[in-house]
């Protein structure tokens, strides 16, 4: 589960938590994919932050932040090149890694 800034919310987005009002109304309910229509209306609503499943489609591509992930792996698996086993481990992170983006 990520929280998200409403500008950040991409069509396909999957909600994480419902979205409610500052009178406790559920706007939207757990599960809800959304969509542009959704963003602009939740915008309208004055809705400011919301909760979104991390396997949600991201609208795009964040090669930075896969590069910095992969980055952090090789270092942390640095100490023990050597080792096959842990080599195979490492790229079976890096997989799953590449395929949370």
């Amino acid at each position: 589960m990520q929280k998200i800034s409403i500008e950040e919310a991409k069509p396909e987005m999957t909600l994480a938590k419902p979205i409610v009002n500052e009178k406790g109304l559920v706007l939207c309910g757990k599960g809800l994919t959304l969509t542009e229509a959704l963003i602009s209306e939740l915008i309208k609503l004055n809705v400011k932050k919301i909760f979104i499943n991390e396997s949600s489609p991201s609208g795009g591509f964040d090669e930075k932040k896969l590069e910095k992930l992969e980055s952090e792996l090789d270092q942390r698996f640095s100490m023990v090149e050597g080792d096959s086993f842990m080599m195979e481990l490492k790229e079976i992170f890096k997989k799953n890694l590449r395929g949370s983006f």
